[in-house]
């Protein structure tokens, strides 16, 4: 095992912030670091971050190879919550749990360890794995705050710190937004048009599939990291598109926006944009419903033939979906599947009501004056006008309260965060320039001084 580098701070911590990678953002938060007023720690997952940690004089640990046999006294403790974790998972929920359960107990007891002795004023990290969630999980439990740093969709791209739901509760411990010019402005809907064309390239990127290949170091300390899942994730989307070739060719699918006019004409729409899955938001995010299909189905029971359910795919990237649930949705002629190149605004515009378990077109839909439903705590379901369904039998009885409803965005958003992104520097090299940088300390020290 690598030996970790640490650096005493004057005040006698360890360090004030302690990064946990998750091998997309390491870059930016080492050049974050390096700019930082505070002393960082960073809990890293493969040699050549190691390595760069050690070129930039960044203090470190570097996560074991090694499993433990034993189960420590914190997962048998909250074993069950753990084991969902597991389970939704992308990667590990194909492995033999108790190969799995060895992953995350293994990591989980060198990460409170390290939390314990540095006794950090603030964790960042992601919270899109099992690992992450488990560290989350165990540092609010245990007193620490653990947040990631995520974008606020709006027309001007705001940073945050988030809790694992996305709450408003999280958003609010933010700090107030002030006017500072070297605050960077980016547009929210650019970065995910950006995001969906190297997306596209990114398919045909043989050099970085073999790099990834052969990197068996970091695959042992890293599972996010296993080439075998992604490789046979390709090929299972390779089969998939021969039945979304099917699903394409049905009278359920609606290839314009014309069509899909025709198709739902004299009933009313719920518009239901699908999550990418597997996905952080839908699995994570969303404690109790993340099948989005299920949902669809308890939808359709809770309305008559004269409400009309389309569902889109997210138009960045292609999911495999469970072919059976959708062909039985499909054929109850009260589902449209519209084309993914459909633009979500308009067909906000025409519906009746949005629902989704965490996704950004709630917000749209409220600002576009059409009420939503969503399956989670997320912050838009502090708007009045945004509803959390937790019992379907009283949905039936909230759709048709709908129709005297007068919606507007009610959640004054811009009143938190700092003007800036964050994202993987390797899709977007601008988040590393300097006034950007800015933006992601101001926000990091003004949530510091306001705890």
């Amino acid at each position: 095992m690598h030996k970790s580098h640490s650096v005493e701070c004057d005040n006698g911590r360890e360090c004030d912030i302690l990064y946990v990678d998750n091998f997309n953002n390491f870059y930016l938060y080492a050049e974050v670091a390096r700019s930082s007023a505070h002393r960082w720690f960073f809990i890293v997952f493969s040699r050549d971050k190691a390595k760069e940690c050690q070129r930039r004089g960044l203090s470190y640990h570097l996560m074991p190879r090694s499993m433990s046999l034993l189960v420590s006294d914190e997962y048998r403790k909250h074993e069950s919550e753990y084991k969902k974790s597991i389970g939704r998972d992308r990667v590990l929920r194909h492995y033999p749990y108790e190969i799995a359960r060895r992953i995350i107990d293994t990591q989980l007891t060198v990460f409170s360890g390290l939390v314990q002795r540095l006794n950090p004023k603030i964790v960042l990290g992601e919270i899109s794995w099992a690992n992450e969630h488990a560290f989350y999980r165990w540092s609010t439990r245990n007193g620490y705050r653990y947040r990631h740093i995520l974008n606020l969709p709006l027309a001007k791209n705001k940073i945050v710190m988030f809790d694992d739901a996305h709450s408003y509760k999280s958003i609010s411990e933010n700090p107030e937004t002030l006017n500072d010019s070297s605050e960077e402005e980016v547009s929210y809907y650019s970065l995910c048009e950006k995001l969906k064309k190297h997306n596209a390239a990114e398919k045909y990127s043989i050099s970085r599939s073999v790099r990834n290949l052969f990197n068996v170091d970091g695959q042992l300390r890293d599972y996010r990291r296993n080439s075998f899942y992604y490789k046979g994730y390709g090929i299972a989307k390779i089969a998939y598109r021969k039945f979304y070739g099917r699903i394409r060719r049905s009278k359920a699918y609606a290839a314009t926006y014309d069509q899909l006019v025709t198709m739902v004409a004299g009933r009313k729409i719920i518009y239901m944009p699908l999550h990418i899955q597997p996905e952080a938001t839908p699995d994570f995010v969303a404690e109790e419903s993340n099948d989005q299909f299920e949902i669809a189905e308890k939808i359709l029971a809770a309305t008559d033939e004269g409400y009309v359910l389309v569902i889109k795919d997210h138009p960045n990237a292609f999911s495999i979906r469970d072919p059976f649930k959708l062909s039985r949705l499909l054929a109850t002629g009260r589902v449209v599947y519209a084309n993914r190149n459909i633009s979500s605004s308009v067909i906000i515009k025409i519906s009746y009501a949005v629902a989704t378990i965490a996704g950004t077109a709630a917000l749209e839909a409220i600002s576009a004056g059409i009420p939503a439903i969503v399956f989670s705590d997320i912050f838009y379901s502090y708007s009045q006008f945004v509803y959390k369904v937790e019992d379907f039998s009283k949905l039936t009885s909230l759709l048709e309260s709908f129709s005297s409803v007068n919606v507007f965005n009610d959640l004054h958003l811009d009143g938190f965060g700092v003007l800036g992104f964050v994202h993987d520097p390797t899709i977007f090299p601008e988040v590393t320039t300097p006034a950007n940088i800015r933006c992601i300390n101001t926000l990091i020290d003004r949530f510091i001084e306001k705890m």
